[in-house]
């Protein structure tokens, strides 16, 4: 605020600069002036003192303009950085999968406290060949039934709908997965109840997301289990 300081410091200067009534139908005074003198009216033809006057408040003006647009764009920049920080953090919550998988890179859409936004991204890269996902998950009561849809690296694999409660839904790959692939869930907003709903928490949220699981295909399962007796 030290720029402020010097702003104040020189429009005002002293103490006899300050606001010397608090009458709403009096002008204020600004070093020992007011602001809009009395004798301002139509047909008055200003004096050099009230040209001076005049700009002398325009330069108070502008100076003031200047203190706040600098605010306002240092306000900005970090607002944009703070965002920039928790899309970050965001990134990097591991989704909760199971099986012979991992986590290949960032997530989309998972909070730290397992809530999951309407659009959720994994990356995912399997250790055996995934045939089936199954995915589990829990919406608040009172929740209406929403559309769920998965999709694996943008191709659409299932259409389902969600309700309140807890859910587990299959998702057929069509074929096994050897290699590091995108699943992306779409579910519909969930609805917090008033008890639940902190107002604070400006967040878009659908379900928590409990697990993924990947099922791998039997034959996967077989040659392994024959690699170990070998």
């Amino acid at each position: 605020m030290g720029e402020l300081d010097h702003i104040r410091e020189q429009s005002a200067g002293s103490e006899s600069l300050r606001r010397r009534h608090t009458d709403p139908d009096l002008p204020p005074i600004l070093n020992g002036k007011p602001l809009l003198p009395n004798h301002f009216a139509p047909g008055y033809v200003l004096t050099t003192d009230d040209i001076d006057h005049l700009r002398e408040l325009l330069d108070f003006h502008y100076q003031w303009l200047a203190f706040y647009k600098k605010l306002k764009e240092e306000t900005e920049r970090q607002l944009d950085d703070q965002f920039l920080y928790m899309h970050e953090l965001q990134s990097t919550v591991r989704a909760p999968v199971t099986g012979y998988v991992l986590q290949d890179g960032r997530s989309k859409g998972i909070y730290g406290d397992g809530w999951a936004a309407p659009i959720v991204e994994v990356h995912i890269r399997p250790l055996k060949p995934v045939d089936k996902l199954l995915i589990r998950g829990w919406r608040p009561p009172e929740t209406d039934t929403a559309r769920f849809d998965a999709f694996i690296n943008a191709g659409h694999v299932l259409h389902a709908s969600v309700g309140e409660g807890t859910f587990a839904i299959a998702v057929d790959c069509h074929e096994p997965l050897k290699e590091s692939f995108i699943l992306r869930l779409e579910c519909g907003q969930a609805q917090l109840s008033p008890q639940a709903n902190d107002s604070s928490d400006s967040r878009s949220l659908a379900f928590v997301l409990t697990e993924i699981r990947a099922e791998h295909c039997a034959s996967a399962e077989m040659s392994g289990e024959a690699r170990a007796d070998g």
